[in-house]
């Protein structure tokens, strides 16, 4: 059985995102949408996976010239996990449309909330919960972690990781 995961991402969550699921799904292979779908289709494939951040609502345009072009085998499972910060739009039901004129169908779709990375969203100084106390600020040796979505949060000297603790794969967010 050949599984595959196409992930379009900007900041790197969606490619942290599909790089848990396909370990967790095993035997999976992961390939960026900012390839050329003609030299990966998926015509041979009987899981497919489609992650993606949403932007403005809905899929991102990269995403959909992607989906657009890509080969796949209409008789896989199909699942989708859309990555918005807060409100997903129509980010599932715009890949459905692809697929659909496809004549293919998604078993599977969710979403995933992650990260804002559209600065207006958070206010220009964070509230006093937010904020690191000074204490800690200055103690290099500070380490500390809290278990979100399966991912591991842990912060040192000011500087965000989120980190994959068996893997060692470090995404930076603020």
């Amino acid at each position: 059985m050949k599984k595959v995961i196409y992930y379009f991402t900007g900041t790197g969550n969606s490619m942290r995102a599909a790089r848990v699921i396909a370990g967790k799904i095993g035997d999976c292979e992961i390939i960026s949408m900012r390839c050329n779908p003609k030299d990966v289709p998926a015509t041979d494939c009987d899981v497919i996976g489609f992650i993606y951040p949403v932007y403005h609502w809905t899929m991102p345009e990269p995403a959909v010239r992607f989906v657009e072009k890509l080969e796949m085998n209409p008789n896989a499972y199909v699942f989708v996990v859309a990555m918005p910060s807060l409100v997903c739009g129509i980010a599932c039901e715009r890949l459905a449309e692809l697929l659909d004129a496809k004549g293919i169908q998604i078993n599977y779709g969710n979403m995933v909330n992650c990260v804002a990375n559209y600065a207006i969203v958070y206010p220009p100084f964070p509230s006093p919960k937010l904020r690191v106390p000074k204490t800690e600020k200055s103690d290099d040796a500070l380490s500390c972690t809290a278990r979100v979505c399966g991912l591991s949060f842990c912060c040192k000297q000011r500087l965000c990781v989120l980190r994959d603790l068996q893997q060692g794969l470090p995404l930076f967010q603020y």
